[in-house]
């Protein structure tokens, strides 16, 4: 029987258990089933070894997910394992990708095993007992398997990590008796230090207790300090129980550390059961206190704040802690100002210089004038402030502190930088006399957008009493929300030549966000309505809307004037059509009528580009009208366009440019479908679209005339692989077989034609080159013969032409011919003059006989060339390995 006549299954049994790809490669039969997906699965899934050079008979995984019915299985089987699928991820991608709604439905309702059971890990545990009769499955016999053993096991035993596993699934599932089973498996072997790790780390106590059981019973030695390793982790809840169950209150030195070591890793509820204890927060130290703040213990520090007691706090401690800004918004700030007048009064030497600074700057940031002027009197300089402290004060809205500086300093004397700080506080503001503040500081308020502080000043002013350069510093802020309450209080919007209107979108770009665009939006419509002036300005706010991908602004403007300003005519033109189709159509609707006047600049060839891709019809026809553009720019346009796969830009182009050339009468009516644009650089676009395989932009080429040349010869080939007869005739029209080059591109056509099964292109190929010269030749008509049916032809003499043909591709086509199983087309290779063995490459035909390949195929065929070589090497090789001289049948080829 022909191993091509066994049923689908059995092949599919066949190439699993031979565990070699290349046996997808003897037949067809045997290519499609080593691709099937229930092949293909089954051999990911268990063959022992794939390595990478054997992905290519898989499609390799990527095209995996192409493969619908694979990913079907894949998800099935719950086979994401990372030889199948290396994210499983990806076929969620590759479902929305194909638009596979089964597949992702699938996807989204398989469930998975969330909570293994304790019968489930037995059935496991037992499964390397159990076997199965692989022949009463598959109706085979023993003999037909390896060995002959026809009972197999169906798992191996589990090994110290799948024990491993299980054990840590049922301790953190808390199912503490599935757990102990697993042990008592193993005779403990997998308690050890690892293990106590993994439950501290869980920071569950009953995870915890269990394992130190556990520990106890495989009496194991733990050789590091458990309360160390679960407080420098951070996992409070076993540190906390820890200190519960084994601080030993008679050790004061001990408790003394713990309590530290709470405090500085702010375990809270341990400080509290310790405080509880008997423990004193006294034990804390200054320098304690320091490292808390270094690494940020906000929470221990607070609590010690809080509980310590005034009389205990270290003078030097409280202007440090009081200066740390998330320290002060957690404590209790009504305790502030009392605290610092209680140090101030009673305990702080202020003949201490370095004592006194801390002390006032503390004051100053609490807002606590009280003690301010009370350390004024002891000697305390206010020059002491500095510009962070009012930094830090106006962040803590410590106004009344603010209002003393100002008042003792005396406004001339404060730095500009000082000012601007003081500027940002509404409330100082509000307490402050704004009279008393020079005009020339409000522009660097509008820097730092001081919204609230610019407002109030103008609204106790008055707008008409601001000088104007108070005035233009004002509307140059960005800020939309301070402009309209400007105009509001009755400013101009016509002031200083329409600036309002024409630096509203100065400062923005493409990043920002759309809600304040809809600001600005309004606010323009709101200058626009008031009669501002696009012109004076030379209508620089479009140029602006357009830069920033503004289509609503830029329509608004374009709804209120009839024109542009001249100068800027190319610049709108090009910027609009980059950014908003629906501007370019209104534009050019309009331009046509002469409503804007829009003058194109032919040189900007990105406008070009973007008008033909979005199908800008009225500007494509402009610039094929420019003889300039034509001349200059065209062609390499064209192959542009070609490079992109745009066909449907392709065919926009040609057919305007034909239509210009009608339009001008430069050509005769029966010539404007043959374009010579389509042919320019000799043939560069039909070359570029068969070099990218783009069938529908060949198709377009030569429906205007692209001419085909020899050099095109991936165009024949792929004629031949889609069984394009005519594009195959077209091309065969413009070759001459007495031409060498010729008759070699010919040649790989009938290599293509056997290894695409095209055995009828072939015969047709054939029978071209046997004929007399080009005079003579006739028309390449199809035969009535089916793709991949073996034919049957009458013998025929070989003519020169083919004899011709260079030797290693009819050794190619032989060898094809074999691939696909077609003996009669074997024959015809054979008979043009196509021979196996006349390398005699002894180590090749090693390789290829150690893939298990049958020597006795095709009536001995093999043996029987190796024997026409008379390579007597090769002849002794193949009859070592199997090669019967009795099948050859020597009248059969």
């Amino acid at each position: 029987m022909n191993i091509n006549d066994l049923p689908f299954q059995t092949q599919s049994t066949i190439f699993y258990y031979a565990q070699n790809p290349n046996l997808a490669t003897v037949s067809r039969n045997f290519y499609e089933v080593a691709h099937d997906s229930s092949t293909i699965l089954k051999c990911l899934l268990h063959w022992n070894t794939l390595e990478k050079r054997d992905c290519c008979y898989f499609c390799k995984y990527n095209g995996m997910l192409e493969n619908k019915n694979l990913v079907k299985a894949v998800i099935n089987k719950n086979a994401y394992l990372p030889k199948v699928v290396y994210n499983p991820e990806k076929l969620f991608y590759s479902s929305i990708k194909h638009d596979w709604l089964d597949i992702l439905e699938l996807l989204l309702t398989k469930t998975t095993l969330e909570k293994i059971s304790l019968d489930a890990f037995i059935l496991l545990e037992n499964a390397h007992t159990i076997q199965v009769d692989v022949s009463k499955q598959h109706d085979i016999t023993a003999q037909d398997l390896v060995g002959g053993n026809a009972s197999i096991y169906i798992h191996q035993r589990l090994d110290r990590d799948s024990y491993l596993q299980f054990l840590e699934t049922f301790v953190f599932q808390l199912d503490f008796s599935s757990a102990e089973y697993v042990l008592s498996s193993t005779t403990y072997e997998l308690i050890n230090g690892e293990f106590i790790i993994d439950c501290i780390d869980s920071d569950n106590i009953e995870v915890f207790i269990f394992g130190m059981e556990q520990v106890k019973k495989a009496n194991i030695n733990i050789d590091f300090n458990l309360i160390e390793y679960s407080r420098t982790n951070y996992r409070e809840n076993i540190y906390h129980y820890l200190v519960t169950t084994t601080t030993n209150f008679e050790d004061k030195e001990k408790v003394d550390e713990i309590l530290k070591d709470a405090f500085l890793y702010q375990n809270i509820e341990t400080l509290e059961y310790l405080i509880g204890k008997g423990a004193e927060l006294t034990s804390i130290k200054d320098s304690d206190i320091l490292d808390a703040m270094e690494c940020h213990r906000i929470d221990s520090l607070v609590y010690y704040f809080e509980n310590i007691g005034l009389e205990n706090i270290s003078e030097e401690i409280i202007p440090t802690l009081l200066k740390n800004y998330s320290f002060r918004e957690k404590i209790n700030l009504d305790k502030e100002p009392q605290i610092l007048q209680f140090l101030t009064t009673t305990k702080a030497d202020l003949k201490n210089k370095k004592k006194m600074r801390k002390i006032f700057k503390s004051a100053f940031i609490l807002d606590s004038v009280d003690t301010l002027k009370y350390l004024s009197e002891n000697g305390a300089e206010i020059s002491i402030i500095e510009y962070n402290d009012i930094e830090s004060a106006i962040e803590s809205d410590s106004i009344n502190s603010l209002m003393y500086y100002v008042e003792n300093v005396g406004l001339e004397n404060i730095n500009e930088d000082m000012k601007l700080s003081f500027l940002k506080c509404k409330k100082f503001a509000e307490k402050f006399n704004l009279d008393k503040e020079p005009h020339i500081y409000i522009g660097k308020a509008v820097d730092y957008n001081s919204v609230n502080c610019l407002t109030y000043y103008v609204e106790v002013l008055g707008i008409e009493n601001i000088k104007k350069s108070t005035t233009l510093a004002l509307i140059k802020s960005k800020n939309i929300a301070l402009k309209n309450k400007l105009l509001d209080l009755g400013l101009d919007p016509h002031i200083n030549k329409h600036y309002l209107l024409h630096s509203s979108l100065n400062g923005y770009n493409s990043y920002t966000k759309s809600d304040i665009f809809d600001e600005i939006l309004n606010f323009i419509k709101r200058l626009l309505d008031a009669g501002c002036d696009l012109y004076v300005r030379r209508s620089e706010i479009l140029v602006y809307s357009i830069e920033l991908n503004q289509p609503e602004i830029a329509k608004l403007i374009l709804n209120y004037r009839k024109k542009l300003y001249p100068n800027i005519r190319k610049k709108v033109g090009m910027m609009i059509l980059e950014n908003e189709v629906d501007l370019v159509r209104k534009k050019y609707r309009n331009g046509n009528g002469k409503k804007f006047d829009i003058t194109l600049n032919y040189d900007a060839l990105q406008v070009f580009r973007d008008a033909v891709s979005i199908g800008c019809t009225s500007v494509v026809e402009k610039y094929l009208q420019n003889e300039m553009f034509i001349n200059i720019y065209l062609k390499d346009e064209l192959i542009y366009f070609c490079y992109t796969n745009r066909n449907s830009s392709i065919e926009m182009i040609i057919k305007f440019y034909i239509s210009s050339k009608r339009n001008e009468k430069k050509v005769n009516s029966s010539n404007f479908e043959v374009s010579s644009l389509v042919n320019t650089r000799d043939g560069r676009p039909l070359e570029i679209a068969i070099k990218n395989e783009n069938v529908e932009m060949i198709n377009t080429l030569l429906k205007y005339g692209a001419k085909i040349t020899p050099k095109n010869k991936n165009l024949f080939l792929d004629s031949i692989k889609h069984e394009n007869i005519d594009l195959m005739n077209r091309y065969l029209e413009i070759l001459d077989v007495k031409n060498k080059v010729h008759r070699d591109i010919i040649g790989e056509g009938l290599s293509h034609a056997i290894l695409y099964s095209h055995f009828s292109i072939y015969d047709l190929l054939l029978a071209f080159l046997s004929e007399e010269p080009p005079a003579k030749k006739k028309k390449a008509e199809p035969k009535k013969t089916t793709r991949g049916r073996k034919t049957k032809s009458k013998a025929t003499e070989i003519s020169e032409n083919v004899k011709n043909i260079p030797q290693n591709i009819k050794n190619i086509i032989l060898q094809q011919a074999c691939n696909v199983g077609n003996v009669e087309y074997a024959r015809k290779a054979i008979e043009m003059g196509a021979d196996t063995c006349t390398e005699g490459n002894l180590d090749q035909l090693k390789e290829i006989v150690s893939k298990e390949t049958d020597l006795n195929i095709y009536d001995g065929m093999i043996l029987k060339q190796a024997g026409k070589s008379c390579n007597i090497k090769i002849v002794n090789f193949l009859l070592s390995k199997g090669a019967k001289p009795e099948k050859i049948v020597w009248n059969s080829i």
